[in-house]
């Protein structure tokens, strides 16, 4: 299964529809990056699907079972307009399901 095939399974487990083609600007990050301090929690509004306009707030370490340390780092570029979460030593988390955000 390649990348596309992969994003797109990925999309429709959460959202619950295919994914509609969509360009989206990526600034990659270009060092040195600024490490403004951990996360604590994350929270958003899906746009489509099933959970459209639920707000879902996730607390950052949560698994669903447990709740880990947070292993979060919020960074910013050297311009200050890109906004970067970087995961701690090599952990597995966090991590996209259908289920949403885990860790």
């Amino acid at each position: 299964m390649n990348e596309k095939d992969k994003a797109c399974k990925l999309y429709e487990g959460f959202h619950g529809i295919t994914p509609r083609a969509r360009q989206i600007r990526y600034d990659a990050p270009v060092e040195p990056l600024v490490a403004i301090g951990e996360l604590v929690n994350l929270e958003y509004v899906p746009y489509r699907g099933a959970r459209k306009g639920i707000r879902f707030t996730h607390e950052s370490g949560d698994i669903g079972t447990k709740v880990l340390k947070t292993n979060l780092i919020l960074a910013v570029d050297a311009t200050g307009r890109n906004f970067f979460l970087l995961r701690k030593n090599g952990s597995k988390y966090p991590l996209f399901s259908e289920r949403g955000i885990l860790g």
